[in-house]
């Protein structure tokens, strides 16, 4: 079986397995801790979480849509609906602002750490 589909593959209580979407299309679904914050479900992961999650994604041949959101892009996503479509279709979310991960202390939802999208990306770009 090449999908990832337990936690042992990953960090603890990580992974990634097939799921029929809405659209009929067989769509990735991260298994990974996660918050509900201003509508939108986030991943609780630390950078080196998100890059090995992505590792093995890769290694199974499997794609995995990643979004990052900061507070502008949050308030932004309720007046741009598409862009709030495609995070919401996002496999995979993280917190790319610290205003993100601060306000998840204080609602007492804690986000590890902010994963910036351009440092994720750059990371993944050494494994190409």
């Amino acid at each position: 079986m090449s999908a990832i589909s337990n936690a042992s593959d990953l960090s603890p209580g990580i992974s990634v397995s097939p799921e029929l979407g809405m659209s009929g299309l067989h769509v990735e679904v991260v298994q990974a801790p996660s918050r509900q914050l201003f509508g939108l479900q986030i991943h609780a992961l630390r950078i080196a979480e998100a890059i090995t999650l992505c590792e093995k994604a890769i290694d199974a041949r499997k794609q995995v849509m990643i979004g990052v959101v900061n507070a502008a892009k949050i308030v932004n996503m309720r007046r741009v609906p598409l862009l709030g479509e495609a995070v919401l279709q996002s496999n995979l979310v993280l917190a790319d602002g610290m205003a993100v991960v601060w306000a998840s202390r204080l609602l007492r939802q804690p986000l590890p750490e902010r994963v910036a999208g351009i440092d994720l990306f750059e990371q993944l770009l050494k494994l190409a």
